[in-house]
């Protein structure tokens, strides 16, 4: 067998400020340099995305831009992007191809079969409504997944709760799926960061959140629980950390609810550890999620929590907060006024916090998928040469 590296690529829809694109960069830089060669391809952002790609040449990775790859489904868009993605699988001849997000998890598996990768890879970030839904389209998608999933080598799952959500929608078997968690890099996301309060926010107690704009992180329920408390407590302020094409009707919501004058938006930021360090709680109000890295992150700085009971969230937070249903405006608010009140029982959750998170460490995830990836090589080798 060839001493030379194992050669992985990554094929995701698109390198944006989102959980799956900075999972893909994480897990490709953290990968054994020594073992493997990892490069990414990408299609295009969407408006009001912030394109991640300059962080992901600034690390030394190589990326190939895939031109005509994007979220929304288009027959002739797709079949070109088909295409491109062939040609780099096809010229650059890698050992391992490994695919996240539902269209280029399609796409990149179907490009790989062709051009004959030894061993294909899919990661389930989570199950998005076009797959879960009813109608004509999400059959027609559920049918391409489980197609897809027999030919997958390595299915994985950043959670448990997504192991069954793909379970229970027919595509595989919980058995046949690896759990990998998401990890983030607990020596810079800790306490004892050098970080200053951001000039931008007043004194006063802050509730906060980090994440896109965008409707399945349900940005409006944290506003409508913030203005429910606000009037109980004296100086509290909002501090949403992040963009998105839902940015301008938050804002005119924090005008309708009376709490724009106390309401921070900021915008997307290079570095959320200030903001997060500045937090008092930390409330992440999803109606969908995977294995969201904003909480561990909070949790990895000392925030207490209160987050919906979604996804991969309760994994993540176990006994070191407060999980309330999607929706639960009134849960949100209780749980948000019961943690600005009580310090002690404050702090004792963040303790609980962060020997929590110690599970999502980014060298765990790269180790767990590293020695998965080898596997999967000495595996197709030995079989090559059978």
């Amino acid at each position: 067998m060839s001493d030379r590296k194992i050669r992985v690529l990554q094929v995701i829809t698109r390198l944006v400020t989102r959980g799956a694109s900075r999972h893909v960069i994480d897990l490709a830089r953290s990968l054994d340099p020594t073992t493997f060669e990892v490069e990414i391809a990408a299609g295009q952002s969407e408006a009001h995305e912030r394109s991640v790609w300059d962080d992901a040449a600034a690390t030394g990775l190589r990326c190939h831009r895939i031109e005509h790859l994007q979220r929304e489904i288009s027959p002739w868009a797709d079949v070109r992007a088909f295409r491109e993605l062939s040609q780099v699988i096809r010229r650059r001849q890698y050992d391992i191809v490994h695919t996240h997000i539902s269209k280029s998890g399609l796409l990149g598996r179907y490009a790989a079969r062709r051009a004959g990768v030894p061993a294909i890879a899919h990661t389930y970030h989570g199950m998005a409504s076009e797959i879960t839904g009813r109608g004509v389209r999400p059959a027609i998608l559920r049918r391409c997944e489980r197609a897809c999933a027999r030919f997958t080598d390595a299915r994985i799952s950043i959670s448990e709760r997504i192991v069954e959500q793909v379970a229970e929608a027919g595509i595989s078997e919980a058995d046949q799926i690896h759990v990998i968690h998401n990890g983030i890099d607990l020596t810079h996301f800790c306490p004892a960061s050098d970080t200053e309060r951001p000039d931008a926010l007043p004194p006063g107690p802050v509730i906060g959140t980090v994440g896109s704009l965008t409707p399945e992180k349900s940005t409006i329920d944290l506003l409508r629980a913030a203005a429910k408390v606000a009037p109980q407590i004296d100086d509290v302020q909002i501090c949403i950390v992040g963009d998105g094409a839902l940015r301008q009707d938050l804002e005119q919501q924090a005008q309708i609810l009376k709490i724009a004058d106390r309401t921070l938006f900021t915008g997307a930021v290079d570095d959320v550890r200030p903001w997060l360090a500045a937090f008092d709680v930390f409330v992440l109000p999803s109606r969908s999620e995977g294995l969201p890295g904003a909480l561990i992150e909070a949790m990895a700085m000392g925030c207490p929590v209160v987050a919906t009971d979604v996804g991969g969230v309760a994994e993540v937070v176990g006994e070191a907060g407060m999980l309330a249903e999607a929706g639960d405006v009134d849960g949100i608010a209780v749980h948000i006024r019961r943690l600005l009140s009580d310090s002690t029982g404050s702090k004792g959750l963040v303790a609980i916090g962060q020997r929590q998170v110690q599970k999502f460490s980014l060298a765990g995830m790269a180790a767990k998928t590293g020695a998965l990836y080898e596997a999967l090589h000495t595996r197709r080798s030995a079989t090559a040469v059978g």
